[in-house]
């Protein structure tokens, strides 16, 4: 009777598993095969960009007159002085520089100065220093002329 007990336990044990496996690998098959086929909707580089530059722009329409009084303090970095824009960001805060009301406005303010061509990227990456920033690779900037 034990022996029928542990079999029938086993067996039970064995089917809760094998329903368990098709619960997880038949949907992933269905994605795999919704690929395959082109059933799912790539990412577009173009959408992604655009989606970047409205954030940002959403976030410096919300930070004021702050992104341009930053870039005017930009304007008193050396000529040729190279960086990356956590660089800068660190070299105004300790000059006094009020900080943004969100981080994500340093980024607004590199791209404004880039736009205004008080800056121009060199084409190399740095990883960033900042705790929060966990050592990504970022745009070097070099001042221009």
């Amino acid at each position: 009777m034990t022996e029928i007990f542990c079999t029938l336990t086993v067996l039970g044990s064995l089917g809760l598993l094998i329903g368990v496996a098709v619960q997880i690998v038949v949907p992933a098959l269905d994605r795999l095969e919704a690929f395959v086929m082109g059933d799912v909707k790539q990412l577009d580089l173009l959408d992604a960009l655009a989606a970047r530059d409205t954030a940002l722009e959403s976030v410096q329409e919300n930070s004021g007159d702050w992104v341009e009084a930053a870039v005017r303090a930009l304007e008193f970095i050396p000529i040729g002085e190279v960086g990356t824009g956590e660089d800068f960001r660190f070299r105004l805060i300790e000059q006094g520089i009020e900080e943004p009301h969100h981080h994500n406005v340093w980024g607004a303010m590199m791209g404004a100065a880039v736009r205004k061509r008080l800056f121009r990227k060199t084409g190399e990456y740095r990883p960033m220093r900042g705790d929060r920033s966990h050592g990504r690779m970022t745009p070097v900037y070099v001042r221009a002329d």
